[in-house]
């Protein structure tokens, strides 16, 4: 078996990164127009990140070739839906009168079961990506596409300014702009292996 061919990777600027470029632009801009100084669960660029991550689920529902991987893909993206959604908290566990904060789970009498149901599904997931044998279909992705640098390193540089900002800096506006420029670096590298992987059918 061969390995991944590193020489496969391009450092030319895909038109899908400027995705990213105007998310981290237009949300900048967000905060200095409406002069914010913390974004609150439930608030407009909250609700915006969602619209990336549905974008990418339908795009990785209709894939023609290579469904179980992009199906996987589909799975992962559907845990991060349902986290940036605080696995419904922000819908059922809403405050009386304060749309920006929530009850934990733990608040209600069978909350606890949330962190099982969750973690159930988890479970049932990576079982799936074993039998379904999706890594193998991932290692061979790699062998015969093009590997788009810019948009892996600045997906993987938003997680971990995304990471600092939480742990660290504890700044929402930050933590918030790297989330949404995050998701939408998702959407382009399902665009992008899409195009690669479909270009000849």
């Amino acid at each position: 078996m061969t390995g991944i061919n590193f020489k496969n990777i391009s450092f030319s600027l895909d038109k899908e990164n400027w995705f990213i470029v105007l998310a981290i632009v237009l949300s900048i801009a967000y905060v200095k127009i409406f002069n914010l100084n913390e974004i609150y669960e439930n608030t407009l660029l909250e609700n915006f990140q969602l619209i990336p991550l549905i974008a990418s689920f339908v795009l990785c529902t209709k894939a023609k070739k290579y469904k179980n991987f992009f199906k996987a893909i589909a799975i992962v993206v559907v845990f991060m839906f349902l986290r940036e959604l605080s696995y419904g908290r922000t819908i059922f566990c809403l405050m009386p009168g304060d749309p920006y904060n929530t009850y934990p789970w733990s608040h209600y009498k069978y909350g606890f079961l949330v962190n099982y149901i969750v973690g159930a599904a988890l479970g049932l997931s990576a079982l799936w990506f074993i039998i379904k044998k999706v890594y193998l279909e991932t290692f061979e992705i790699l062998k015969t596409t093009i590997l788009p640098f810019w948009t892996f390193f600045a997906s993987f540089g938003l997680v971990a300014i995304q990471l600092i900002s939480e742990k660290t800096l504890h700044s929402t506006i930050i933590e918030e702009i790297s989330e949404f420029g995050l998701y939408f670096g998702i959407l382009a590298l399902v665009l992008i292996y899409r195009k690669q992987l479909e270009k000849n059918l």
